[in-house]
């Protein structure tokens, strides 16, 4: 299966190399788009080393066409290519852009131009004071009542990178690669 892993800022961020490391020993292609926030938690390179195809940065969408490449609009072949669009860690910030219809940068843009039947699995990290935030859930409602193909991954509970005991872990990188 070919997998288009979107990696948002969040602490969590390091477990994305983890994820993509499993997916790839599966068999699966995978190819990486980091969001801007996620470059200061992860090195792109890291995921190359690991056999992920091709790591993306936010701002790549506008540096396309690469000469000798077959496509035009980088957001635009990505939605072709990919057949499992996931989002591992989801921050709060980049699910309202996803709620709100943004097209701001690669992840974005390419969320937006994904064909219909195309799953999107989401998989959230954050504090639990902002998963129970009521604007974040309606963001979560909003996205689910909009995309059929959208699944909204469970949070774990435990110790939070604040130090807060509570829901809002990513989930568990093994439970990640079974879905």
């Amino acid at each position: 299966m070919r997998i288009l892993l979107n990696v948002c800022g969040s602490i969590s961020a390091y477990k994305a190399l983890d994820i993509s490391r499993g997916l790839v020993k599966a068999g699966h292609q995978v190819r990486v788009v980091l969001s801007q926030g996620a470059k200061q938690f992860v090195i792109p390179q890291v995921f190359k080393y690991l056999g992920v195809e091709e790591v993306y940065s936010p701002e790549d969408d506008f540096k396309y066409p690469v000469t000798g490449s077959e496509g035009t609009v980088l957001h635009i072949e990505l939605s072709k290519w990919c057949e499992k669009f996931v989002v591992a860690p989801l921050s709060a910030n980049t699910l309202s852009k996803l709620a709100h219809g943004e097209a701001s940068d690669l992840m974005l843009s390419t969320f937006l131009a994904l064909g219909k039947n195309v799953p999107i699995l989401l998989f959230p990290a954050m504090n639990e004071k902002m998963l129970e935030n009521p604007l974040v859930k309606d963001n979560f409602s909003k996205l689910e009542r909009l995309f059929p193909n959208l699944m909204v991954c469970p949070t774990e509970y435990g110790e939070l990178a604040c130090g807060d005991m509570g829901k809002g872990k990513l989930l568990d990188v093994s439970k990640i690669h079974s879905l």
